[in-house]
């Protein structure tokens, strides 16, 4: 019994640090995000929108965080947090994807129709573009 309840507290004091870290990364994400929009009214450049990119699999259509793996994140809304936080139209994407799409646009793959991307970091990704799709 001792082991059972043990366990219990210790599955409990994750449980409190996952939901810590994952409120803290919202807060300080909101945080840059404010931070950009005073940066643009100063310069008199209005922000249409917000990407916000995220590892794991993504609900592309609603905005919505499936799951991410490493990070034990499941079902997080985030197009609805941050459209309420910023009054922006908000698009949420795949990290792998959307570095993909920025190597596509502006970097390594500019000028190019087909693309291959692999992302190593606190997991394995990748995207690809194909025909500029």
């Amino acid at each position: 019994m001792v082991t059972k309840a043990a366990n219990a507290n210790a599955s409990a004091a994750s449980e409190k640090q996952k939901a810590a870290v994952f409120i803290g990364c919202v807060a300080r994400s909101l945080e840059l995000v404010r931070g950009m929009r005073a940066q643009q009214e100063l310069e008199l450049q209005p922000h249409r929108g917000l990407g916000l990119a995220t590892p794991g699999t993504v609900d592309l259509k609603h905005g919505v965080l499936i799951f991410a793996p490493n990070l034990h994140w499941h079902e997080v809304p985030f197009r609805e947090i941050f459209a309420k936080a910023t009054k922006l139209k908000v698009f949420v994407e795949n990290d792998a994807n959307a570095a993909a799409w920025g190597e596509y646009w502006a970097g390594a793959g500019k000028g190019v129709s087909d693309l291959v991307m692999f992302t190593l970091g606190t997991g394995v990704g990748g995207g690809v573009i194909s025909d500029g799709r």
